[in-house]
């Protein structure tokens, strides 16, 4: 009898311990946001205001490391892009959930993307491929594209000789030897004489704060052996902004840096 007594007490502390947590309340979400820096290298700072919630789950913009986290106050979390972040907060405990959204203005500019040494074939039928994808970070030869994966090439390469040499749009690629299907349209820039975006300027670019306001003009125009190192400017169909630098050219390919606006 006095053992189940004693168990009844720790019932009634529990129950009333409990009760105390949250007093059958529903709990309501709330945080404040600040940033330290600039995008791409911008960090984000969360302070939880919420009350009676026993759990956490926060959603943010794309432009953040991570997407989701269940952490009462998330760390670490670097923005690599500009502009406006959205974050969203769902405070729940046993009584229900409460959610809000907030968002915070991030200077700066955003991430590029860099990918080195893609080499294209000089020849149609060179075992170097001739087109490329940005999706799937892949360089295709034209006997491996098909109406599944014709919609994610970008770009594509032609040249007649070493000194008529150009970068082709994927609609525009029976230039290059191949008809793609459900192809993407890119604009593309060949040559300049005074490149917009210079080599030097291009081995130093860390973000997009060269290319964001970089206006991209189609032309029919081509580069040769003589202008190597030459820079050739895109845009994606996604309105993605790039520059190529054509850095070398041997018997049977072109070796190129590439660096692209990540957003």
């Amino acid at each position: 009898m006095k053992n189940f007594t004693l168990l009844l007490v720790l019932l009634a502390v529990m129950i009333s311990c409990s009760d105390e947590d949250n007093d059958g309340a529903k709990p309501t979400a709330d945080f404040e946001l600040t940033v330290t820096g600039e995008s791409p290298n911008a960090e984000l700072t969360i302070n939880n205001l919420s009350s009676d919630a026993t759990s956490y789950e926060w959603t943010f913009g794309a432009q953040t490391i991570i997407e989701t986290s269940e952490e009462p106050e998330p760390e670490n979390i670097i923005i690599d892009k500009a502009g406006k972040l959205y974050v969203t907060l769902r405070a729940k405990n046993s009584e229900g959930s409460d959610s809000k959204t907030d968002s915070i203005e991030i200077a700066g500019y955003s991430a590029i993307k860099t990918y080195t040494d893609i080499t294209f074939g000089l020849n149609e039928n060179s075992t170097y491929g001739r087109f490329y994808s940005f999706d799937t970070e892949q360089i295709y030869t034209a006997n491996l594209i098909n109406g599944e994966n014709g919609s994610s090439i970008h770009i594509g390469f032609n040249s007649i000789t070493t000194s008529m040499l150009r970068f082709v749009s994927p609609d525009n690629a029976d230039d290059a030897g191949l008809a793609i299907p459900n192809a993407t349209h890119t604009i593309v820039d060949n040559y300049q004489s005074s490149p917009v975006i210079t080599v030097e300027e291009f081995d130093s670019m860390t973000n997009d704060s060269l290319l964001v306001d970089m206006t991209v003009t189609y032309d029919q125009d081509i580069f040769g052996s003589s202008t190597i190192p030459n820079m050739v400017f895109f845009e994606l169909e996604d309105g993605r902004k790039g520059t190529i630098k054509a850095k070398e050219l041997n018997s049977d390919n072109i070796v190129t840096d590439i660096k692209i606006q990540k957003y």
